[in-house]
Parts: structure tokens; C-alpha cells; sequence
């Protein structure tokens, strides 16, 4: 990651102060006479190193791609499981899962801290590639074969073709 300091030396915060869930002067960097945030709960996880950076960062994409597999599982419960009962409760706990987990992203956005706004675009990202560009198009069955890939089975075409059909 660029933006973890390359000195394990150099303080990422300053964890003599009280740690803040939000900055309220906008978005800001990490930086050695600033409070250190709060991931989620208090004493519990306080990003105050770098090896608590990575780790916030890395669980932060995780969170990013459970949207996306959420997106996915849910379009597969559709698809595949006959019992309307079944299938409806399957997509709503999905559904629940991907909603909680936007709004767990959602809160890191608002500690205004870049480095963790960075990751949540990113996991963000990471969900809607696995979702839609690497996973729904093997899967898609509202089309006919034709429609599926492009003349050159280029797999950005075929959702551009399926999109606007």
C-alpha cells in the first residue's frame, strides 16, 4: 500500500490521544499529531499502526467483495432453487447480509480518513467486478446464447449487449 508509511518507526497517530470514529475537519491522511481512528468499536480495534492500517484495509475489501458474492449467490438462489418458500428466504438473508455490509462501509467512509475512504472504493469495486463482470455472465438466464457474448466474446461487450436488451 502507497500510503503505509515506510518506517515501522514513524508513529501513523498519535495514540496519546482519545481516538476518533469521525474527523471533523473533512478527509485527511493519517498523520503523527493526529488522533488515531476507530475501526468499528472502540478498544477494540484502534488503527494506530501500520500493521492495524493493513489489517482495516484488507478486512475492508473482504467486506467489499461479500457485497458482490452477495449480488451473485442471490441471482444463483434465483436461478436455481424451485421452491418459491426456499428461494425467497435465501435471497432475503442474502440480501440482508449485503445491506449490512454497505452500511459497515458506509461508516468507515465517514471517519473522513482517506486511506480507509481508498479501501472502501476499491473493496467497492472488487464487488461489483466479481460480481457482474467475472461471475453473472456465465449465469445469465434471461437471455438467448446469442445474446450472451459479443461476435469477438469479449465479456465487457456481452453485459453492454445484455444491458441493453
Amino acid at each position: 500500500f502507497f500510503f503505509i508509511s515506510s518506517s515501522s518507526m514513524a508513529p501513523l497517530c498519535d495514540a496519546g490521544k482519545m481516538p476518533t470514529a469521525m474527523r471533523m475537519g473533512g478527509f485527511q491522511w493519517f498523520h503523527p499529531q493526529e488522533p488515531c481512528v476507530v475501526f468499528f468499536a472502540t478498544n477494540v480495534f484502534v488503527v494506530d499502526t501500520n500493521a492495524r492500517l493493513a489489517g482495516a484495509i484488507a478486512l475492508t475489501l473482504l467486506m467489499g467483495a461479500m457485497t458482490g458474492i452477495c449480488v451473485y449467490l442471490r441471482s444463483r438462489v434465483r436461478a436455481t432453487v424451485s421452491s418459491r418458500t426456499l428461494a425467497s428466504t435465501l435471497s432475503a438473508s442474502l440480501f440482508g447480509i449485503q445491506v449490512t455490509t454497505g452500511y459497515l462501509l458506509m461508516l468507515l467512509v465517514m471517519t473522513y480518513q482517506l486511506e480507509l475512504f481508498i479501501a472502501v472504493v476499491v473493496a467497492v469495486v472488487l464487488g461489483f467486478v466479481i460480481a457482474e463482470v467475472a461471475w453473472l455472465p456465465a449465469v445469465d438466464c434471461c437471455t438467448t446464447t446469442s445474446h450472451n457474448t459479443h461476435e469477438n466474446g469479449d465479456v465487457l461487450d456481452s453485459l453492454l449487449v445484455r444491458e441493453s436488451h
